[in-house]
């Protein structure tokens, strides 16, 4: 393999497929909301993905909406990306700033 092949291959390991109008503020698990890349969310649990050691805590995270991941995914009916956050333990109880949750 050639150094160029591996810069593609680390590129596409820290997107998400698709194309959405994302503002480049949200984090990979955003990301995978938005898009409802389910499988690549899934990639950042295992080993070798840079995200691995921080997934746990950015599927948590709130973007500059107060939305969580699992907030985008349900509004968009991203069925398999939702069962994967909550596989996943994402934490659903969680409130917005004005005091809104996604109740499950």
């Amino acid at each position: 393999m050639t150094g160029e092949g591996n810069e593609t291959n680390e590129s596409s390991r820290n997107e998400c497929k698709g194309d959405s109008s994302t503002t480049g503020e949200e984090n990979i698990a955003m990301k995978c909301a938005l898009k409802g890349d389910a499988q690549r969310f899934l990639q950042c649990f295992e080993d070798e993905d840079p995200f691995k050691d921080t997934i746990g805590q950015l599927m948590n995270e709130r973007n500059v909406h107060g939305k969580t991941p699992l907030d985008v995914a349900a509004v968009l009916g991203r069925t398999d990306m939702v069962k994967e956050l909550l596989a996943k333990g994402i934490e659903v109880n969680q409130k917005t700033s004005t005091g809104w949750w996604c109740p499950f």
